[in-house]
C-alpha cells in the first residue's frame, strides 16, 4: 500500500514517520521543503505539489474503485473530531467544516465503508441531481 501524506506538522510529521517505521510507502508533501526533506531523509517520496499527490487517488476514482483503503466513516470520525478541537480553542475551522459536511453527506448516501475517494459520488450525485437518498 501506498499512502499520501499532505501537511507534516507535528501531528503529520509523526504520523508519516510511523508509517515509514512499519514499511509503508510514503509520499510527503508541506509548503515547508525542510519539512518534507526530514522525511524524505527517512524514506519518503517527496511530491513538488499537492496535485502530484492527487494523482495517485486520480487512477481509484476514473476506475471507480473505491474498495476500503481509509474509510469514508474513519475520515469523518476524524475530521469530526479535529473540527471540535479547533472550535474548543475559539477557532473556526470552515473549510474542515466544510469537508466533514461533506463526508457525512457520503455517510447519508450509505457511502461510509466505501475508500475516502468515494467521495467523489457526493460532487457527481450533486451535479447530475442526486439526492442523499440515493445508494450506489
Amino acid at each position: 500500500m501506498h499512502i499520501g501524506f499532505i501537511g507534516l506538522g507535528k501531528m503529520g510529521r509523526g504520523v508519516a514517520s510511523n508509517l515509514l517505521k512499519a514499511g509503508y510507502a510514503v509520499t510527503v508533501y508541506d509548503v515547508d521543503p525542510l519539512a518534507v526533506e526530514r522525511l524524505v531523509v527517512g524514506g519518503a517520496r517527496a511530491a513538488s505539489n499537492v496535485q502530484e499527490m492527487a494523482r495517485g487517488c486520480g487512477p481509484w476514482i476514473l476506475a471507480e474503485d473505491y474498495a476500503p483503503r481509509f474509510s469514508i466513516d474513519l475520515t469523518s470520525k476524524d475530521l469530526r473530531l479535529a473540527v471540535a478541537m479547533a472550535r474548543a480553542r475559539n477557532a473556526e475551522p470552515r473549510f474542515g467544516a466544510l469537508a466533514y459536511e461533506t463526508f457525512r453527506q457520503a455517510q447519508v448516501q450509505g457511502l461510509g465503508v466505501e475508500d475516502s475517494a468515494a467521495v467523489y459520488k457526493v460532487f457527481q450525485r450533486s451535479k447530475d441531481g442526486g439526492g442523499a437518498s440515493e445508494k450506489h
